[in-house]
């Protein structure tokens, strides 16, 4: 979980007290302008672009300790995407204006803004260059080691309950949800998961890749 700079939660404690959410709820809309920054402090958001072809990608995962519509807020833009609470969610909110204030007048607060906003946009470039250039076995590995709990160590077996549908994983890795089962009985058939009771039993997590090279020579 990352650490939201304390001066960003004073601020939004002053705005308003925390505001808990159910499962399946718009925080912010694409197109709608801008008008707060959302400090996330328990739960999982998904951020969904709608393209004018009726097609739909969820472009990030983000969890307790996220910092939600910063970036249209700086630049005073509309959101370039929708966020959707994929659990039921706790946040905080920061009103545009003293959000700008804030970064404009405390330089500390500002600095760690602009660490979070760059790793967002390096997160986005590497996600960029893996829908572009990675087959879909790998995108679903890599999509499942991401959504294993923080600081876990990938041990001989590891269990997790993902908290997405079978069509999110689907659109996070940009297959169809037919392609998505393929590809998990793929991975069962070469013993790197299993599926129990609701669980995803993953194993050799660190060997991840080597079976689907093996494969394809």
């Amino acid at each position: 979980m990352e650490r939201l700079p304390g001066v960003l939660l004073s601020a939004a404690a002053q705005a308003a007290p925390p505001r808990q959410f159910p499962a399946v709820t718009d925080l912010f809309r694409q197109s709608f302008p801008a008008e707060e920054v959302i400090l996330l402090e328990e739960g999982v958001v998904k951020l969904i672009r709608l393209e004018d072809d009726g097609r739909q990608l969820i472009v990030g995962l983000h969890s307790a300790g996220s910092m939600l519509g910063a970036a249209p807020v700086v630049a005073n833009r509309s959101h370039p995407a929708t966020a959707t609470t994929v659990t039921p969610c706790t946040v905080r909110h920061i009103p545009a204006f003293a959000f700008r204030q804030l970064l404009k007048s405390d330089p500390a607060t500002s600095w760690q803004v602009h660490e979070m906003l760059s790793r967002e946009v390096c997160e986005q470039a590497a996600r960029l260059s893996e829908l572009a250039c990675c087959s879909s076995r790998q995108r679903l590995e890599s999509a499942l080691q991401a959504l294993l709990p923080s600081g876990c160590t990938p041990a001989k077996e590891v269990k997790l309950q993902t908290p997405l549908k079978h069509r999110e994983i689907a659109e996070l890795i940009a297959v169809t949800p037919e392609q998505l089962s393929r590809l998990l009985k793929g991975m069962e058939e070469d013993g790197l998961l299993r599926r129990e009771k609701g669980w995803l039993i993953l194993r050799d997590v660190r060997m991840w890749g080597s079976a689907e090279e093996a494969a394809s020579r």
